[in-house]
């Protein structure tokens, strides 16, 4: 049913949340039907990425943690077949790209206003965060230096962890940030590092990280002082690698 066109969104999603529950249950380790598993997530990821756009952020997490759970079953796989890996990502791409987009367009925008469903907003982004954390711990990512690169996965990436830290709201989230940031500097593509201003970045982050330990006693919180100790670290940890 995913490769023909949907009356509605609401089949898309009622769809990926089973086979989501499906993979959560069962997983995707059937050692003979490798090939055709992957060959099978990446026609409808194909199809998928038509009618992403439209879709709420609850739908595209799904949708995204789905991904997350294929690279998790398959990444034996996936290593030793570099051409299905590189093929399943072309098709992903997209959904990745569009993220971003909606994280600058949309979610900023309601993180700086307090919204209630700023936290669920954030989701989808984070989601495709674990995604390329996922991908950095494959032996063959080197071979996937391009579809980095043409997403600016490690630019944008970079910036994002400035307003995570930038924001009180956002600061828990840091640390997946800065983890996918160690996890790409250990990883064949962390050449890449060159093309970044990360000057820049230590001037982004000094002053709220300074003025989270410095400020007044009266304005700290204790919960943000712990994340704040785990944000600084992960950056050193980040330095060290």
């Amino acid at each position: 049913g995913i490769q023909f066109n949907f009356a509605n969104t609401h089949c898309l999603d009622t769809w990926m949340s089973m086979c989501l529950i499906f993979i959560t249950r069962w997983g995707l380790n059937f050692k003979s039907k490798e090939a055709i598993i992957t060959k099978k997530v990446t026609v409808m990821y194909s199809i998928t990425k038509l009618h992403y756009v439209g879709l709420d952020s609850q739908t595209r997490s799904i949708i995204l943690t789905i991904i997350l759970n294929v690279l998790k079953n398959l990444k034996t796989y996936f290593e030793g077949n570099t051409a299905e890996l590189l093929d399943f990502l072309e098709e992903i791409g997209p959904l990745v790209d569009h993220e971003y987009t909606a994280l600058n367009d949309e979610v900023w925008t309601e993180v700086s206003q307090g919204g209630v469903g700023m936290r669920e907003l954030m989701i989808p982004w984070m989601t495709c965060i674990h995604i390329a954390n996922k991908l950095l711990k494959f032996e063959n990512v080197g071979e996937c230096s391009v579809w980095f690169s043409y997403r600016s996965y490690l630019q944008n990436l970079v910036k994002c962890t400035c307003n995570l830290i930038n924001k009180p709201q956002t600061l828990p989230l840091t640390k997946i940030a800065l983890h996918s940031l160690q996890l790409y500097v250990e990883s064949p593509l962390a050449f890449d590092f060159i093309n970044v201003n990360m000057t820049s970045f230590y001037d982004s982050i000094e002053p709220p990280l300074t003025a989270l330990f410095v400020g007044q006693s009266n304005k700290i919180h204790a919960e943000e002082l712990d994340e704040g100790w785990v944000t600084c670290t992960l950056l050193m940890k980040f330095n060290q690698a």
